[in-house]
């Protein structure tokens, strides 16, 4: 009896502190480069997305929807809209630290030339480190690659590589 009312106590004790996770957040490219063929040219831009998900005892989980307008600085000035959904883990370390990691395995960008239009398709890894200290706000540096091997539907022969590092901020809550 007395480790049937342990196990309980413990199970609704853990559960107490779980709850469903979100953290939206806006981001701002420090620095960039975009990839194609033997072209490297510079980005810059903004990104917006949230995390949303389960969390207990400083492990979050779940899904995050990511996206973006830029520019690429190649003979001119040309744009990027970009798109990604993935899956996401994030641990909240008793040091004021947040560490999380994010798989997109649905990462797509449109690429204006100004001429001419290009969807690219493709997968994309974000790994983040993020500042807890301030009450409600986490202040993040952030890392992101994205591969894409498709342009409007047909498989290219060479990559494209999307590379950025960001700043940002977002508001972690635990509901």
């Amino acid at each position: 009896m007395k480790r049937i009312l342990f196990i309980a106590i413990l199970f609704f004790g853990f559960s107490a502190n779980a709850g469903v996770y979100v953290d939206p957040y806006l981001s701002y490219v420090m620095s960039g480069s975009y990839e194609r063929g033997t072209t490297d040219e510079d980005v810059s831009g903004m990104f917006l997305g949230a995390r949303i998900g389960y969390g207990m005892l400083g492990l979050a989980f779940g899904v995050e929807y990511m996206i973006s307008d830029g520019e690429v600085d190649m003979a001119g000035t040309n744009d990027l809209s970009h798109g990604s959904l993935g899956v996401f883990a994030a641990y909240e370390l008793p040091i004021l630290l947040r560490v999380y990691g994010t798989y997109f395995f649905d990462d797509s960008v449109e690429y204006d030339s100004g001429t001419s239009t290009s969807d690219f398709t493709g997968t994309g890894l974000k790994l983040g480190v993020g500042y807890t200290g301030l009450p409600f706000v986490s202040i993040n540096f952030e890392h992101y690659v994205a591969t894409y091997d498709e342009a409007d539907g047909n498989a290219l022969t060479n990559d494209v590589d999307y590379t950025v590092t960001m700043i940002g901020v977002s508001i972690p809550l635990s509901l």
